[in-house]
């Protein structure tokens, strides 16, 4: 089994009691915009969430890629190292199948503020784990004249 993942894209994340995360202002495949590119919007936010094999793991890095372009705007390292022992947190008595696979999981929370968006295209979300470039998600941004927004 190989690293997977998704990333959901709003417009902040807040952290709550109870180690609960709020998202506020969740996207769907894409956001619509009323004024064409370049733009400032207050804040965008991605949940990234990860999941990859117990074993040992290879280096990983989190990158994310502003629409139409090749070289990330943020790039970051993501732990745990192959030298962290891995704990599982959940007792292997209460997973009732049998074949089940025990996974690491991340949950990486991003926002950037404010954001600038430059031109139309998709925000991508990857992560190279070793050689292997994984895609954990996309939103598509489009502008969309004020008159035409669904709704208007």
């Amino acid at each position: 089994m190989s690293t997977y993942g998704i990333s959901l894209f709003c417009d902040d994340i807040r952290f709550e009691q109870q180690n609960k995360i709020s998202l506020i202002g969740c996207y769907g495949h894409e956001m619509l915009i009323a004024i064409p590119p370049p733009i400032s919007i207050p804040k965008l936010g991605i949940l990234v969430q990860i999941r990859s094999p117990a074993e040992k793991l290879p280096e990983r890095t989190l990158l994310v890629y502003g629409p139409q372009s090749e070289e990330p705007f943020f790039k970051m390292e993501v732990g745990p190292n192959e030298e962290q022992e891995f704990v599982p947190q959940i007792n292997p008595d209460d997973v009732y199948e049998v074949d089940s696979v025990r996974l690491r999981g991340a949950i990486i929370p991003l926002v950037f503020s404010p954001f600038l968006i430059e031109k139309e295209g998709v925000i991508r979300v990857r992560m190279m784990c070793g050689s292997e470039r994984v895609r954990l998600g996309g939103l598509r941004i489009t502008h969309r004249p004020a008159d035409q927004m669904p709704g208007a």
